[in-house]
């Protein structure tokens, strides 16, 4: 699995994947979907809080200053829209997600989600993410940026030595 910390990195793929917030014993799904190009959705989600969950033109959206990490998995299979979207309902199956899709899936997509034989692989392909794309809650940030700013006016006072900064 590929451990990735900006969305630059993020394969330009198709892909199931899935927003998740909190760390540790906390940590929940908030979020799966499909994207025709994961680094686009990503950063539709992430970057420029442009997509429909993010922008606030439903009654829930998500909070993306809260999530700590992105989980993708990828299947050449998925270059097919009808088992992209079936497999998006198995993870959201699997995963059960806070704020779930509001896509309509399309007839053979739910055709595909019925059957026993790729529900499974999809079960087993989700054991292993193809990646994970660790972020920082917004709180983490400002609690690094201080942690720098306090480190650097220790350095001007001289109560520092440069070679102890780490920036």
């Amino acid at each position: 699995m590929r451990v990735i910390n900006s969305t630059k990195e993020l394969p330009s793929v198709p892909a199931v994947y899935a927003l998740y917030g909190g760390r540790g014993v906390t940590e929940y799904v908030a979020y799966v979907g499909v994207a025709k190009n994961l680094r686009q959705r990503a950063e539709q989600h992430l970057v420029k809080h442009n997509s429909s969950v993010t922008t606030g033109q439903a009654a829930v959206r998500l909070e993306t200053q809260y999530l700590t990490k992105l989980k993708w998995w990828e299947e050449p299979g998925f270059s097919t829209r009808a088992r992209l979207e079936a497999a998006e309902l198995v993870a959201s199956s699997l995963l059960k997600p806070t704020l779930v899709s509001r896509g309509n899936s399309r007839n053979d997509s739910r055709k595909l989600f019925s059957d026993r034989t790729f529900y499974e692989s999809i079960r087993k392909l989700m054991a292993n993410p193809s990646g994970v794309l660790v972020l920082s809650t917004t709180e983490e940030r400002i609690q690094k940026l201080e942690d720098r700013m306090t480190a650097l006016e220790e350095m001007i006072s001289g109560k520092k030595k440069s070679k102890e900064l780490k920036i």
